[in-house]
């Protein structure tokens, strides 16, 4: 999304007031190009799993447990034992995924496949 209205305002576009299809075709066209460059430029899978491996595990993982954590009124009392469990477990298999993600791209990256 960053990267999509950075370039929205580099073309003069206000994405609030953009025209449904004009977004569709633009956000589909910079899918294909990173399709492309996934497929046609030979080092960029490690920076892509890397980024991935990252991104993926913060978004997907920590992020939503710490802002459930933080985000006020959060004890064992207030929210109960499943909710304080699983949000724990959620944020470990966050941490999990993303060292194992990064550490499977690192060994792939080195390996040579």
């Amino acid at each position: 999304m960053v990267t999509r209205n950075s370039l929205y305002h580099s073309f003069g576009w206000n994405p609030d007031t953009l025209p449904f299809w004009r977004h569709c075709i633009f956000v589909i066209s910079l899918a294909v190009a990173s399709l492309l460059c996934g497929l046609f430029i030979p080092k960029i899978n490690t920076v892509f799993g890397l980024i991935g491996a990252f991104c993926g595990g913060i978004l997907a993982f920590i992020l939503p447990a710490l802002l459930m954590m933080y985000g006020g009124n959060w004890s064992l009392r207030s929210v109960g034992w499943m909710h304080y469990t699983l949000t724990y477990v959620l944020l470990l298999a966050g941490v999990a995924m993303m060292v194992f993600g990064t550490g499977a791209t690192i060994y792939s990256a080195v390996k040579g496949d």
